[in-house]
C-alpha cells in the first residue's frame, strides 16, 4: 500500500477545533495501518499561526514548498473569509486540487 499524504491548511483565526480533529483522527490510522499516512500542517510561512482562540501552531511546511498531497483538508472559522482573498493561498489550493488523488 501506497503512503496517503495529506496536508491540513491553516492560517490566521482558523477554528481549532476544525483541524485538530481531523489532524487527530487521520494521524490515528497510522496506528491501525502502520506508516499508511501523512499528515503535515500547511501554512503560508512557517512562522506560528495563530488560531481564532489563541493557540499557536508551527507548520511543518510553507504553501511553497509543499510537494503535490493525495488529500488537502482546509479548515473553517473566523479567518476563512481573509483567507479566501488570500491569492498565494488560493493558488496553493488550485494546484493542489488539479494534482489531488482524491
Amino acid at each position: 500500500m501506497n503512503m496517503i499524504t495529506i496536508g491540513v491548511l491553516l492560517f490566521p483565526d482558523v477554528e481549532e477545533l476544525d483541524f485538530a480533529g481531523p489532524f487527530e483522527v487521520l494521524s490515528y490510522v497510522n496506528k491501525v495501518i502502520p506508516t499508511s499516512v501523512e499528515v503535515k500542517i500547511i501554512a503560508e510561512t512557517l512562522e506560528p499561526v495563530r488560531c481564532f482562540n489563541g493557540l499557536r501552531v508551527l507548520p511543518d511546511k510553507t504553501v511553497e514548498e509543499c510537494p503535490q498531497l493525495d488529500i488537502l483538508v482546509i479548515p473553517g472559522g473566523q479567518g476563512r473569509k481573509s483567507a479566501a482573498q488570500n491569492t498565494v493561498l488560493l493558488d496553493f489550493i488550485k494546484r493542489q486540487h488539479e494534482g489531488s488523488q482524491y
